[in-house]
This record gives C-alpha cells, structure tokens and sequence, in this order.
C-alpha cells in the first residue's frame, strides 16, 4: 500500500505534524517547503509539481484534496481540483477520489471520483 503524502497549511501546528509522522504519515508543511507568505497560485503550483513528481517515482495518486481559506482566521473550505488537476489526476485513471464541496457546508467534503466530477 502506498503512503499518502500531506501538504499541510503554515496554520497548522508543528505539534499537529510530528503527531503525523510519528504515526507514519508523509507530511509536508509550508515552512519546510520554503512556502511562507506564497500566494494561492503559488501552493496550488508547488502541488501540481509534487503530482508530476509521483509520476518520476513511479508513484500512484489515488486521491486529492485542495483546500483553502481568505485568512489565518478564516475557516478552510474545500475547493473542486480545477480542469488542469482533473487532466493530470485523469492519468491514473477515472476512479481517482477527488474531494468535492458539500453544498451545504463547503468546510466539509464528499468523495467523488473523477468520472463522477
């Protein structure tokens, strides 16, 4: 079974990322990917980047999350990959998971696969 791989937010503590790792989980944070004060586009490259870079390791994506907020105040919510991460997730086939909004609370997600997106 492949491990997955987190890219976490700078708000999320490092107390909450070495609890992660301690229980095996691949975590990334902003700080440690020279990240800090970068733009939505810029994380949203950085991530599409790590993608490509599954495929060089030989590795499988099967499922993604994107996620966002307005502030380090403001809640998370999640966000539909866009046309570009549905075209490259599409390459490890349709059965991909992708997280979608829920329409009545976008803090909270409903798995759905690439062919159901």
């Amino acid at each position: 079974m492949s491990k997955i791989r987190y890219y976490v937010d700078e708000h999320v503590s490092r107390a909450v990322v070495r609890g992660l790792r301690q229980r095996g989980v691949d975590v990334l944070s902003v700080p440690e990917a020279n990240m800090l004060g970068a733009s939505d586009e810029e994380h949203l490259a950085f991530a599409r980047n790590e993608i490509c870079e599954a495929e060089k390791l030989n590795k499988r994506v099967t499922a993604s999350v994107c996620v966002s907020r307005l502030s380090g105040d403001s809640p998370i919510v999640i966000l539909t990959p866009c046309g570009i991460c549905q075209e490259r997730f599409f390459h490890w086939g349709e059965e991909v998971e992708v997280a979608v909004p829920d329409p009545q609370d976008p803090t909270k997600w409903q798995a759905r696969t690439l062919k159901e997106v």
